[in-house]
């Protein structure tokens, strides 16, 4: 919020938020994040490991710098490359944190969350349309049109989709987490149809 106050005053969606509405001051704000990294990655190194630790920093800087500090600002691939990436290191971390090192799963995992971040993201512009115009945001709506971002957004989400069978093509789950998976990609289609 630091960082985006300037956006997010001009869009309706984040206008109220404490930084852009002027009821936390810009220099606080940076102050308390600042506060609570530092504490977090101390944190994370102490009562769990330094390689969690390391993860979470990488983390944090992927989405502050790369994705918010630049590529939002950038290109309408923001959320894809940026964005994408920035959300599926989180639980990158969670792994890292919980078996103390990356591994094939870990890997399968980041492939088959990559492309949800863009869909979900995007489907948000799409509606919010006239904010992202309005902040000077390349979202992919405003660069490529509605009717191409909606076929993204499918492509996308077919990809995810079918990278949930990607544990099972791996060895990692067995036949129960196939059905699963299978199945509530269907309840989520119907769901969203």
């Amino acid at each position: 919020m630091w960082y985006e106050r300037d956006l997010d005053r001009l869009m309706v969606r984040t206008a109220a938020r404490p930084v852009a509405a002027g009821r936390i001051g810009a220099g606080g704000a940076l102050a308390f994040a600042a506060a609570l990294i530092g504490g977090g990655v101390v944190l994370m190194a102490l009562a769990v490991s330094w390689a969690a630790a390391l993860m979470l920093a990488l983390t944090i800087a992927f989405y502050g710098v790369v994705y918010t500090m630049w590529l939002k600002r950038a290109t309408a691939l923001n959320v894809l490359v940026g964005g994408g990436v920035a959300s599926v290191l989180t639980p990158l971390t969670g792994w890292v944190a919980a078996t103390g090192s990356l591994s094939t799963e870990a890997v399968a995992l980041f492939a088959f969350l990559l492309p949800w971040t863009p869909p979900h993201v995007w489907s948000q512009a799409l509606v919010r349309r006239d904010d992202y115009a309005r902040a000077g945001v390349p979202m992919m709506p405003l660069v490529a049109g509605s009717e191409r971002t909606r076929a993204l957004i499918v492509l996308l989400t077919a990809t995810h989709a079918a990278l949930a069978l990607l544990p099972v093509a791996i060895g990692a789950a067995g036949p129960l987490f196939a059905v699963t998976a299978l199945l509530l990609n269907v309840a989520e289609r119907k769901r969203e149809a």
